[in-house]
């Protein structure tokens, strides 16, 4: 038996585009997608606001793909990258307020 993969994307992966569908319709051993979230406290900078746009696009769409495998055996998560000697509360604060914007946890 293979064990569970989940496949970690940011948004320079895959041409900015992932095909979450065909992931999805792999089935096994593909069972999640772990993304980048968000780094820092966020930010004006080009890239940071690229990042959001992007984060708010592909949280949902993952769970839309997912439908029915979605919570049972393919699951989503996210994660920041955190800058050292930045304040650690206001990055996990940041952290949540993307995921909460692109839609929150739900079920």
């Amino acid at each position: 038996m293979t064990d569970p993969l989940f496949v970690d994307v940011y948004p320079q992966d895959l041409g900015d585009t992932p095909d979450w569908p065909t992931l999805v319709v792999a089935g096994p051993p593909w069972h999640g997608v772990i993304i980048k979230v968000s780094e820092g406290i966020g930010g004006t900078a080009a890239w940071q606001a690229h990042l959001a746009t992007w984060f708010r696009a592909q949280w949902p769409a993952i769970r839309n793909a997912a439908s029915g495998r979605y919570g049972v055996d393919f699951f989503r998560g996210g994660y920041h990258y955190l800058l050292v000697g930045v304040d650690a509360a206001r990055q996990a604060d940041h952290y949540l307020q993307r995921i909460e914007d692109a839609g929150g946890w739900g079920d």
